[in-house]
Formats: C-alpha cells, sequence, structure tokens
C-alpha cells in the first residue's frame, strides 16, 4: 500500500472494514480523515474501499476529489451540481451535496453504500447544511468518508457527529522501507538526492513520489533550484548584507521557485529547531497568499 506511517491509524480503518464485512449490521461511523496534503490519506481509502467492495466498487462507490490545485482556482462542492472536469484528458464528474445524497438513498448491490469527499472543507456553507439531513437521520449500511486538513475549517454540526482520525507526516523512521515503494531505478536517486526531496516536499509522500516518477524530466532545475537554496542559507548564515540575501531572493521569485523555496526553509529550520524562523516564514507565507507585493516582502525578509 502506498502510504508511509500512521500505521495505528491504517489498522483502525482495516478494522472498520473487517468488522462491517463479517457484520451486516455494524454500525459505520461517519468518518473524517485530519492531516496535511500529500500523506496518502485519499490513497489508503481508496485501497481499502476497493478491497472491501470488490466487483461492487464502481456500483456502490462515488468519491469528490478536489481538484483546486491542478485547477488554479477555488474549488467548491455546491448544494447541487452535476459538474463535468476534464484534467490531462480524462474526465470527472463532481456531484453537489443533493447528487451524494440521491446516492445515499439507492438500493445497494454489495450491503453498503460509501461515500468519499476529499477536503470536505471545500463544501460550501449551504452544502454542508444540506448534508446535515444524512446525519440526522442515517441510514444501515452507509459509510461516509471525508478528509481535511484541518477540522478547525468545519462547521461543529458536522464534525460532532463523527469519528475523527488524525494522520501525520512521516517521520524519519517511516521512510527507511522506501524501497518497497520505489522502482529500483528510483533507490539511488532517492538516497542521493533525499535531503533535497525531503526539503521540497517537507517529507510528505505524496510530493516526493511525484518529484522521483517525474526526475528525468525535472532534474535539472531542481539540481539548480537547490543550488541557489543552499547559496541562500550560506548567506543567511554568515549574517551577509540585506542586498545579497535580496539578490538570490529576487533571482528565486524570477524562476517562480518561491513557494518551494518557503518548504525548504521551513525543513531546514525545523532540522535546527528553529521555530522563531519558521514563524517567520510561515508569516512572508501569509502575506503572500494575500496577494502583497512580493519584491517589497522579499526586501523585508532580507532585513
Amino acid at each position: 500500500m502506498l502510504i508511509l506511517g500512521n500505521r495505528k491509524q491504517q489498522e483502525i480503518l482495516k478494522e472498520f472494514f473487517a468488522k462491517a464485512s463479517k457484520d451486516k449490521d455494524f454500525y459505520f461511523p461517519f468518518l473524517i480523515l485530519e492531516g496535511p496534503a500529500h500523506i496518502g490519506k485519499t490513497t489508503l481509502v481508496q485501497k481499502l474501499v476497493k478491497d472491501f467492495l470488490g466487483n461492487y466498487f464502481l456500483t456502490d462507490y462515488i468519491e469528490l476529489l478536489d481538484f483546486s490545485e491542478k485547477l488554479w482556482k477555488k474549488h467548491q462542492i455546491k448544494v447541487d451540481s452535476e459538474d463535468e472536469i476534464k484534467i490531462n484528458w480524462e474526465t470527472f464528474i463532481d456531484l453537489g451535496a443533493r447528487q451524494v445524497q440521491d446516492f445515499l438513498l439507492k438500493s445497494w448491490f454489495s450491503g453498503y453504500k460509501i461515500v468519499f469527499i476529499e477536503n470536505i472543507d471545500r463544501m460550501t456553507i449551504a452544502a454542508a447544511n444540506a448534508m446535515l439531513k444524512i446525519f440526522e437521520e442515517p441510514l444501515p449500511g452507509r459509510l461516509i468518508i471525508w478528509t481535511t486538513t484541518s477540522k478547525e475549517k468545519l462547521l461543529d454540526t458536522l464534525t460532532s457527529r463523527a469519528f475523527i482520525m488524525r494522520f501525520i507526516v512521516p517521520v524519519d523512521e517511516d521512510w527507511k522501507n522506501i524501497k518497497d515503494f520505489l522502482k529500483n531505478d528510483k533507490i539511488e536517486i532517492f538516497n542521493q538526492y533525499k535531503n533535497v526531496l525531503f526539503s521540497l516536499s517537507q517529507m510528505r509522500p505524496g510530493i516526493v513520489f511525484s518529484i522521483l516518477e517525474n526526475w528525468d524530466t525535472i532534474a535539472s532545475e531542481i539540481k539548480e533550484m537547490y543550488e541557489i537554496f543552499e547559496k541562500f542559507i550560506n548567506i543567511y548564515e554568515k549574517d551577509l548584507d540585506l542586498w545579497e540575501k535580496y539578490s538570490v531572493l529576487k533571482q528565486i521569485v524570477e524562476n517562480n521557485w518561491f513557494e518551494k523555496w518557503i518548504n525548504f526553509m521551513i525543513y531546514y529550520f525545523d532540522k535546527k529547531w528553529d521555530f522563531k524562523e519558521i514563524k517567520k516564514i510561515l508569516f512572508l507565507k501569509q502575506k503572500k497568499d494575500a496577494h502583497l507585493n512580493l519584491d517589497n516582502l522579499i526586501f523585508e525578509y532580507s532585513l
């Protein structure tokens, strides 16, 4: 299974499905998997549901995936919607809360109806309120699984009815068996560029695997990027004047590497246990996300 770490959480979910397969009267709680993006929550759910439903996977399961990052816009679940989303020549159907309700009310083939919603916090308040009917009048043999980066983003009326499982970014110990997840030609690359991969991804498996999968086309850019990042660290550690810091940051921005530089710096300061600097970097990111002038921000950070 392509998910590192969170072994206890994996076992709990497997136990839910194992009990349900043996006992048709087993009560499925509403599940919320909380944790950072790209650490394997969606992959885990898809694997377990496929194993559980078997031949009925296509008839008794629907999923609403979050394409916000790929669409470059805010992607929301509405009350009533059945949009076709096309990404890389593939077509996905994105449903609204009403369509999810209709699906759950239909009869089943396997004995269960399962709905998986990725990043439930992208649901509009109106859609979330529409979904409440499902929780107020739960039907047997229904399972709803959500993911979210933070339960604080959700309505209390939703979280109060759910069983919440917290997933965390894998620690160093979890990466020891990485060879079991990679093709042979990628293991050597991983070992050689481990620090680069970890700093750019903040140790999130989904991002690490994506970088390795596309390594042949992006290797030269990553090497160049990392050289510039290390140059900045050298300037930072020697406490050289602000113009040198600013000129390197300017180069990073011009190459569209600013977000990756932020991840690099967070990883760097985390290893040094320098939480004061992490706070400054996160504050810088907040300002950038608020669309403040980036040139002014990097000059201010260089001071």
